[in-house]
């Protein structure tokens, strides 16, 4: 089989569909902390979530888990102190 023969293209309902995570702290369950988010950065122990819209947020702590099926985000917050 040849590169060229390979089907790449996709299902119409995919083909614009911006993909935006919804983050969740890992103890608050099925309640969103942060939806739309375009961008995550990871710095030691800060976790930096911004929104397609430019609002942004800072989690002192970990990321335990990301679903790309789902464009959900797991988070678990860390206490000043805790040595987690």
């Amino acid at each position: 089989m040849h590169q060229d023969d390979i089907d790449l293209s996709l299902p119409d309902e995919w083909r614009y569909k911006v993909c935006l995570a919804k983050a969740y702290l890992k103890k608050q369950g099925d309640k969103p902390l942060l939806q739309d988010i375009s961008h995550m950065r990871l710095h030691g122990e800060q976790v930096e979530l911004e929104t397609l819209f430019g609002e942004k947020r800072v989690i002192v702590g970990s990321v335990v888990e990301i679903d790309f099926a789902t464009s959900k985000v797991l988070l678990d917050e860390h206490h000043i102190g805790n040595k987690a």
